[in-house]
Parts: C-alpha cells; sequence; structure tokens
C-alpha cells in the first residue's frame, strides 16, 4: 500500500474526496493531511503565513474531527528552520508546552519538525506525540537518517535532492527503516544554493513580520528554474509513472507537497494522478497543483518523459549535480521535448523577472 500525506485546505468536502479516493483505491490511500494555524501563535513553518489557508485554532479543531471520521489523520507542521535562538530561552520553551498541550487536546497527534533542538524539546514534554522530520533538515544520507533515527523519531521525509540517487536511497532505507517518506511533486532546483536560506526566510515570514517578507528567493529561484530549455527537468520531481520504482525500494509513504496552493490550485487533480501512477497531461500541472504562479508555466508533456529516470535506476548515471560533464537533462530535452520553446519562454522569464527584482532594483537607488 502507497500511503500519502497531502496539504490541507481545511474544508470538509476535500476530506470527503480523500475518503472516496480511499474506498475506490486498492493500492493507495490518503492516509494524512497537513498544515497549521496562521492565527495567535507565531510559531514558523516551511511557508510564509501569508501564502497559506488562514485557520483558527477552532476551525482546526473542527477540521480534525471530521478527518477522524473517515479515518484520515493529522499532521501539524512546526517544521521552521529556526527560531533564532528562542528555543534555548525558558520562556519560549513555557510557550511552546503550552501550545503543543492545546494542539493535543484537539486532537492533534502528530508533528512535522526540522530543528533537532526542537525535536529535543518536544519529546522531554512527554505529552504523546508522534514526530516527522521535514524535508527541511535535508536528510541526503545513510549518516543523518541513523542521526535521527536515535533521536526516536517515526518517520523522516528525504531531502528532494536525493531522488535520483538510487543507491543513496537504498542505504537511507536500510539506516532508518521503515517510516522514509519523499516528496513526490518537487519542484525545486535539485542542489539549489538558495534552499536553506530560503527556507529560513520562510521560517521568519510569521504574521508579526508580514510587511518585511520579500520576494527575493521566488525571484531567483524562478530564473534559476528558467536557466535554459532543459532546466525543469533537473527539478525534484517523481512522476506518478515511476512510483513504484521507489516503493520496491521499500519506500510506503510519499508527500504531497503546496499547502501555498489549495486554495486556488487544484490538488485532488496531482493526488489522482498519483493515485493512477499516469497522467496524460503536463507535468507542470502537478509541480503547481494547476495553478500558475506567472504566465511562465513551461509545457513539459508527462508522457514524453516515459524512461527519463532509468538510467538513474539502472545506474548508468549519477545526479551529483555537475549538469555541464554530464549534460543528460539538456540532451534529453532536445530529443524528447521542444527544446527551442522552452528556451524561448526561459528568456523571457527572465528578463521579465529580472527587470522587476525588488531587490535589485532597491540596491541600485540606495547606490546613486
Amino acid at each position: 500500500m502507497k500511503n500519502y500525506s497531502v496539504p490541507a485546505d481545511f474544508k470538509k468536502s476535500s476530506v470527503e474526496r480523500w475518503a472516496e479516493l480511499n474506498r475506490t483505491s486498492k493500492q493507495s490511500r490518503v492516509y494524512q493531511t497537513y498544515g497549521q494555524i496562521t492565527e495567535r501563535y507565531a510559531y514558523g513553518s516551511g511557508r510564509a503565513y501569508h501564502l497559506l489557508p488562514q485557520v483558527s485554532l477552532q476551525q482546526l479543531k473542527d477540521y480534525i474531527s471530521y478527518c477522524m471520521q473517515y479515518q484520515i489523520s493529522f499532521a501539524y507542521t512546526l517544521n521552521t528552520s529556526c527560531v533564532g535562538n528562542c528555543e534555548f530561552d525558558t520562556e519560549y520553551r513555557r510557550q511552546l508546552f503550552e501550545f503543543l498541550k492545546e494542539l493535543w487536546s484537539i486532537g492533534v497527534k502528530t508533528l512535522i519538525v526540522s530543528m533537532p533542538s526542537l525535536i529535543e524539546i518536544i519529546q522531554s514534554f512527554d505529552l504523546g506525540f508522534t514526530i516527522t522530520v521535514s524535508a527541511i533538515s535535508r536528510i541526503d544520507c545513510a549518516y543523518k537518517a541513523k542521526f535521527y533515527k536515535n533521536l526516536c523519531v517515526d518517520k523522516m521525509v528525504l531531502d528532494p535532492d536525493v531522488v535520483r540517487d538510487f543507491s543513496k536511497i537504498r542505504r537511507i532505507v536500510a539506516a532508518f527503516g521503515d517510516g522514509v517518506e519523499l516528496i513526490v511533486n518537487n519542484s525545486c532546483r535539485l542542489y539549489c544554493p538558495y534552499k536553506v536560506f530560503h527556507y529560513n526566510h520562510e521560517s521568519h515570514a510569521i504574521a508579526s513580520v508580514q510587511g518585511r517578507v520579500s520576494d527575493y528567493y521566488y525571484t531567483r529561484c524562478t530564473c534559476m528554474k528558467h536557466e535554459d530549455g532543459a532546466a525543469h527537468l533537473r527539478l525534484g520531481w517523481i512522476r506518478p509513472e515511476d512510483i513504484s520504482l521507489y516503493s520496491g525500494l521499500n519506500i510506503q509513504y510519499f508527500k504531497i507537497q503546496g499547502r501555498q496552493e489549495c486554495e486556488n490550485g487544484d490538488i485532488f487533480n496531482t493526488v489522482k494522478a498519483y493515485f493512477d501512477e499516469s497522467y496524460e497531461g503536463n507535468l507542470s500541472d502537478l509541480l503547481n497543483n494547476s495553478f500558475a504562479y506567472n504566465h511562465f508555466v513551461p509545457n513539459i508533456p508527462n508522457q514524453s518523459l516515459e524512461g527519463f529516470i532509468n538510467p538513474f535506476y539502472d545506474g548508468y548515471l549519477k545526479c551529483n549535480g555537475d549538469c555541464k560533464s554530464c549534460n543528460y537533462c539538456e540532451t534529453y530535452a532536445k530529443e524528447h521535448l521542444n527544446y527551442v520553446d522552452l528556451r524561448e519562454l526561459s528568456h523571457y522569464t527572465i528578463q521579465y523577472y529580472k527587470d522587476c527584482d525588488v531587490f535589485t532594483n532597491l540596491l541600485s537607488q540606495e547606490k546613486n
């Protein structure tokens, strides 16, 4: 059985759709939704608050109660990458303890956490939570997997950078055992140099600092994903058709990302594609959950990528971030995709974001 964790939009109608999928599928199920409240508490996570569904504690309580009727659990995202050293402050820990007691009382039993210090603090509270280590922790080798296993966590979401290194995934699974989870529709550039800093930015983009939230990382990450005609092949996605390769490595848990797209996108379309393990449309639809952030959405026919992953699975290729010497993605794009159109789209995308980049323009003004 393939178990999927999906973003919560906190609507009962969505829970009913997940339950119907579970009822009709013999090979997959939505076992969990995940998310957080955006009122009262300034505990950061992997997404800026203003991008998320606005949810109160009472709304979360009602939502969890409804999920439980359909045997779907809920995981609370406490996966900030930084709390400004507040974890070492007694008052912060006291407030966190009171907050977690409230979460427990309304039915939250699982926390998604990134920081080892927060994991230790939560475990010291002895409230009974199970803990899933977030992808933000960047678990990309067996050593890190063993480290978190020794912290007695229950599950761990791998760094998407390992998604094309099957030998590494095998070693991680061997080190940790059951409970390894993979993000399937990751849209980040593999080995992105901005990643850790972007995580920190989002972690501090909480309700009290909304006015200072910048598009610095969004702009640069978008340009990076359009660096040339093959750039979208260098993102950390897994096609629906290739899920069986990963489940064959004893990975039973998969995650759909996209909490920021719940209200305007179509998460259901993405989940259904992975349940079916087949998709006839544009792969970009799955990566952004059918929500176009801008006008520069590339057309990557999913069926044109059949066999793309095979050299990595068979061990002929190792994705190590040295794209210029490897050149596999560019060669594949030229042979199987409309490379000229993709390259032209990349040109316009980069030009647009360079022209309207607030941060660069600000620095230019200050210089003058």
